[in-house]
């Protein structure tokens, strides 16, 4: 059997015998339950995947073979195919020289995004070992996606209770959305995936000290570095900021008064350090350091380039100033946590995405209770975790400016934010006779 038709299926393997693995290792107790659902759920991605990817061929066999859905996964997956042909020619190519390589038409087309990413690199690695079959990608997507959710399940159990942690896996493994970009060869179950390991890890080690567990947050780290370092800066931020918290307990023992002053610490080292978070955020780009004033233009011509189509919201909403993103702040949570709302029906995949639409919004006021909840009894477990989830939907409601895009996006943070639905959910009495306690 060819390597490029065995490669999907060994990736399934991989993956069913990698989380069973992991259940057996860290949730033995309650393994019954675990490798069920995490049979089940990673089976599902995994014949979407196919079935998406045979449909395809009905439809769009002439433009987007492979991929049913016009999404980013096209594109990583076309660039990385001419990385990987490129290299067999021994060319070399990088982030710097790809847009702008002649060597691009040796091979038909040139860059069809107008962006290269490492996660295009990553693919160009996957077809240069396995060759050409987008179904390798899918299937990838499909297990990080599922690890995923038995990670979030490891996390809701250390912070809370193995109840809690049900309910969260559940959501993880079986939120619409969440199952969809996981079938299309897009960051995102991957960027989830190595964000809830490392968070895991940070809070396992303080139990239970390990080499492993410098390995883990390592790779961790290294892999969002390259696909998401965004959401790591926002992590590692996050974490600076809780331990500068907790040694506040030295001196204020009011929460709200130990949050205030952190912000201020917060701006002040914005005032020191603004030039260099202006030269991270932009490293490796096709702009430099000049072409904007501050971090906030940056943040504002981020939007801005990404507030088009029939879902932008907000087009004209000016950040590119400290009055400007606060003021603006809340308008774009609001749009983070709500959109796309149920009266946009521009398009077939807007109709689709309406019964979850609503469903969260049944939800969210759970997440909330659970929010007061663990702030109110399990501060120090979730004090972590909420700076985690807040910082990445601020940052969400800063830089999107299209309903469609945010709703892919806001997927990695809302991986976290259903631990805290959970919670809320957990502390309902359920007619089945089942009373979830944290």
């Amino acid at each position: 059997m060819p390597l490029y038709i065995l490669a999907p299926i060994l990736i399934a393997l991989f993956g069913l015998m990698a989380g069973v693995f992991l259940i057996f290792l860290f949730a033995s107790e309650d393994f019954n339950f675990l490798s069920i659902f995490y049979m089940t759920g990673l089976g599902l991605r995994i014949f979407l995947s196919f079935l998406f990817y045979f449909i395809s061929f009905v439809f769009y066999s002439d433009t987007r073979p492979g991929y049913l859905l016009p999404m980013d996964g096209w594109l990583y997956s076309e660039q990385g195919w001419q990385i990987c042909k490129l290299a067999e020619k021994a060319i070399a190519v990088t982030k710097e020289n790809f847009l702008f390589n002649p060597n691009i038409y040796f091979i038909g087309h040139k860059a069809l995004s107008g962006n290269i990413t490492s996660y295009d690199f990553f693919a160009s690695h996957v077809y240069s070992i396995f060759d050409y079959n987008p179904l390798s990608l899918f299937f990838i997507g499909s297990v990080a996606s599922a690890l995923a959710a038995l990670f979030v399940y490891f996390i809701a159990k250390e912070l809370f209770s193995k109840n809690v942690a049900r309910i969260a896996v559940i959501f993880a493994f079986f939120w619409p959305s969440f199952i969809l970009w996981s079938t299309q060869n897009l960051k995102e179950p991957m960027i989830i995936l190595f964000v809830a390991i490392l968070l895991w890890s940070i809070f396992y080690i303080r139990k239970f000290p390990s080499p492993l567990f410098l390995i883990l947050p390592s790779i961790s780290i290294w892999v969002l570095s390259k696909i998401g370092i965004f959401y790591l800066s926002i992590i590692l931020g996050a974490l600076f900021f809780v331990l500068l918290f907790l040694l506040l307990n030295v001196f204020f023992k009011n929460n709200v008064l130990k949050i205030l002053v952190i912000f201020l610490l917060a701006y002040v080292f914005y005032i020191f350090f603004k030039d260099k978070i202006l030269q991270i955020l932009i490293a490796k780009g096709i702009y430099s350091q000049g072409d904007f004033k501050s971090v906030f233009e940056f943040l504002n011509f981020s939007r801005t380039v990404r507030a088009h189509g029939n879902l932008q919201f907000l087009k004209d909403a000016d950040i590119s100033s400290v009055g400007g993103t606060i003021s603006f702040l809340p308008v774009g949570l609001f749009y983070v946590l709500f959109s796309p709302f149920p009266w946009q029906l521009g398009s077939l995949a807007q109709i689709i995405v309406i019964p979850e639409t609503i469903l969260y919004y049944l939800t969210f006021p759970f997440a909330i209770k659970g929010i007061v909840f663990a702030y109110k009894k399990r501060f120090n477990q979730s004090i972590l975790l909420i700076f985690i989830i807040a910082g990445m939907l601020f940052f969400l409601a800063l830089i999107e400016g299209n309903s469609g895009t945010l709703f892919r996006h806001r997927s990695i943070p809302f991986y976290l934010l259903f631990i805290f639905t959970s919670i809320g959910l957990s502390l309902k009495k359920w007619k089945f006779g089942i009373i979830y306690k944290c």
